[in-house]
């Protein structure tokens, strides 16, 4: 009696013996092929696995089933852990990100609602986009004062000294506040020499005397998202060039409505506070927003709260040497009645906006409509102009139109044009 010849190779099909078929045994006899067939695959699949497994029998990929763009060794391939873990885990983190997915769809909905200080990040920027810009969210990661509190040791009332941990990150004329200390309000003081590593000498004598607490940059309370000011806190920046080579600039805070604020602004630690000017204070959506006129230069900011107050962020943004439409958001053109999508200006009126309408998926030819519309400010992030577009357009019916449309600030400043949009009357 012999054995199965098995040779490795996959057979397509496996042969079933009909009625018909004498009974045969045999190398070639038909009784033996089905089982001839089956041996092979066995043969097959034995050889695959000892490819693809390591001594352990844990799976164990190869060169060959890598792109070589990855170029990571053989030696390197080796899982530790079976493929049927890896496949749940790998389903587990997609349902993650597809939940995590539908969390940013719902609160990045189309009125941008912010979440948190990283869009928020991106939502000031997108604003003022094309200027030089600086903001703080009051979080770790975007901040105006930089600084690391240094501990308070001592401090008698009516003298002008005062003992800390460590003055090697203090300098003379240097403003800075006294905060925490047990049963003693906060003090705003100047330093008025460095006198030794763990003493400073003042510009004024202590109100009160301290023996904890630190020094610091802000009494405002700074939690990322909803920061607060007390009547009277003040908020102490660092030295920003934002405004380096600028003409001017403009100090923005946004806050909650009724919320009152002074601005000032120095050159160096050495020299006198000069109080900016408001410009304007505008509201959009639940929020207020109120600009300082700055001049252009390297500053350091005096944020001085004049009323109980919760504050979103801080921007200080350039003005324009020149007309930059990146000022704008981008509108965003959608379908046949012409709705407009675009998000309110950065303390920006719009003024109008200009639809262009042509028979090409281009522009410039000769038969494009242009079409100017008025008074587009609007808090509505969405808008229908089809009513104001059809006074002065008739499509015919059949006939596929592409449009797009740009809008106009009070500053005479365009927009980028907005995606081409297109529609075929019926």
């Amino acid at each position: 009696m012999g054995n199965l010849k098995e040779r490795s190779f996959w057979p397509a099909d496996i042969y079933l013996i009909d009625y018909a078929d004498p009974p045969m045994g045999g190398e070639w006899g038909i009784s033996n092929v089905a089982h001839t067939q089956l041996a092979c695959r066995t043969l097959w699949l034995l050889e695959f696995l000892l490819r693809t497994h390591n001594a352990e029998g844990r799976h164990a990929l190869r060169d060959a089933d890598v792109s070589r763009e990855a170029k990571i060794p053989e030696s390197k391939l080796a899982l530790d852990v079976p493929t049927a873990t890896l496949r749940a885990s790998l389903d587990s983190t997609l349902k993650a990100l597809s939940r995590l997915e539908a969390l940013v769809g719902n609160t990045l909905n189309e009125y941008g609602t912010g979440i948190l200080a990283l869009y928020k990040a991106l939502l000031v920027y997108w604003q003022v986009g094309c200027t030089r810009i600086s903001f703080d969210l009051f979080s770790k990661e975007f901040t105006f004062y930089g600084y690391e509190g240094t501990g308070i040791i001592d401090g008698v009332a009516g003298d002008d000294s005062l003992d800390v941990a460590d003055t090697s990150n203090l300098r003379p004329g240097e403003q800075i506040l006294l905060i925490g200390s047990t049963g003693a309000a906060d003090e705003e003081v100047i330093i008025k020499k460095v006198l030794t590593d763990n003493r400073l000498v003042l510009t004024s004598e202590l109100q009160v005397h301290r023996q904890d607490g630190v020094i610091a940059k802000t009494n405002w309370h700074l939690d990322g998202e909803n920061t607060t000011a007390k009547k009277g806190a003040v908020y102490l920046t660092s030295s920003l060039d934002t405004l380096e080579g600028a003409i001017s600039g403009e100090f923005t805070i946004c806050h909650m409505p009724g919320n009152q604020f002074r601005v000032f602004y120095r050159t160096d630690y050495a020299s006198d506070w000069n109080q900016a000017s408001i410009i304007e204070t505008i509201q959009i959506w639940e929020q207020q927003y109120t600009s300082f006129m700055v001049p252009g230069g390297t500053w350091q900011f005096r944020i001085v709260a004049d009323t109980d107050s919760r504050l979103d962020h801080l921007a200080l943004k350039a003005s324009r040497l020149d007309s930059r439409n990146g000022l704008l958001r981008t509108p965003r053109a959608e379908g046949r009645f012409f709705a407009l999508r675009y998000g309110a200006l950065y303390g920006i009126p719009m003024q109008d906006a200009e639809i262009v309408i042509s028979e090409q998926p281009y522009f410039g030819a000769d038969g494009d409509v242009v079409i100017t519309i008025g008074s587009l400010s609007m808090p509505d992030p969405m808008c229908d102009l089809s009513a104001a577009v059809m006074e002065s357009f008739s499509p015919t019916v059949g006939k596929t139109y592409y449009w797009r449309i740009r809008y106009q600030s009070s500053e005479n400043d365009w927009s980028a044009w907005s995606n081409t949009a297109s529609f075929t009357e019926v």
